[in-house]
Parts: C-alpha cells; sequence; structure tokens
C-alpha cells in the first residue's frame, strides 16, 4: 500500500505518517525511496488506539478477579 492510500485509510496527512513512521509508531518498509504500508498492519495500529468502552473494562475486571479467585493469578 502506498503512503497515499495509508494516509486515506489512517484519515491522516501524509506529512503525519511520516512523522508516526520516523518516531517508529507506524510499522512500514522501504522500496527504493519510498514507504510501503501493509493494509492488516495499518488496521492493527487503528485498533490498538482504540479506547475500551465501561462494559470491556468490567468485564476484563471480572475475568482478572475469577482467575484470581480460582488460584490462576
Amino acid at each position: 500500500m502506498t503512503l497515499k492510500q495509508a494516509a486515506e485509510l489512517l484519515n491522516l496527512s501524509p506529512y503525519t505518517i511520516y512523522g508516526l513512521c520516523s518516531k517508529g509508531k507506524l510499522s512500514h518498509y522501504k522500496q527504493g525511496k519510498q514507504l510501503r504500508f501493509k493494509r492488516t498492519e495499518l488496521l492493527f495500529y487503528i485498533e490498538s488506539g482504540k479506547q475500551q468502552t465501561h462494559d470491556e473494562i468490567k468485564e476484563g475486571i471480572q475475568k482478572t478477579l475469577s482467575n484470581f479467585n480460582n488460584g490462576r493469578g
């Protein structure tokens, strides 16, 4: 995927994409002097920035407590 396509998918400017790459926050590959991206890695980047809902947080806490009470934690 090209820089332009990645920028469109992430809804960011190409300059922002360059910045994320230079800071090591966005996985990328170089083909000559051009940056290339894998769609799956960009989707992972999007998902990793997602904030959990209150229900997801509660579920995680309950699962952790359950494992702890059952001697698994």
